[in-house]
């Protein structure tokens, strides 16, 4: 019998995420810098790197339908890292790769210090992943 929890996911800096990560369950954590309510996405952003974030998933189950994370807010996201076309925010690039978080939870985090997390996250990275 399966779990109703989600796994906990590879604990990830946002700056280390790629195209070889697709279908890893991640944790990360970012600041929202972008902000997109009638599709339910953000983005988020740490160490100069962002990633778009589909909130569809935790905004239903919350009903949460005008709560979707506010620019300046920092929130802990566990999700699926899938392929997505690159996107335009405001007239300004949102990714530089070609991925995104389906995300599956996502926690308001205010007091979390993002520096340190990406340096635990980034010592914590299993060694079998290669990088080009």
């Amino acid at each position: 019998m399966g779990s109703s929890s989600p796994s906990p996911g590879q604990i990830r800096s946002i700056n280390t995420l790629s195209s070889s990560d697709l279908g890893i369950r991640i944790r990360t954590a970012g600041r929202v810098i972008e902000s997109n309510k009638c599709e339910w996405r953000v983005v988020i952003a740490s160490d100069e790197a962002s990633i778009e974030v589909n909130c569809q998933i935790p905004m239903s189950a919350a009903r949460l339908t005008d709560g979707l994370p506010r620019v300046g807010e920092q929130w802990m996201v566990l999700g699926d890292l899938v392929p997505v076309e690159d996107r335009v925010w405001n007239g300004k690039p949102a990714l530089v790769r070609n991925v995104s978080i389906f995300a599956v939870l996502i926690k308001y985090v205010p007091d979390l210090n993002l520096r340190e997390w990406d340096r635990e996250a980034q010592e914590e990275m299993p060694t079998t992943i290669v990088r080009n």
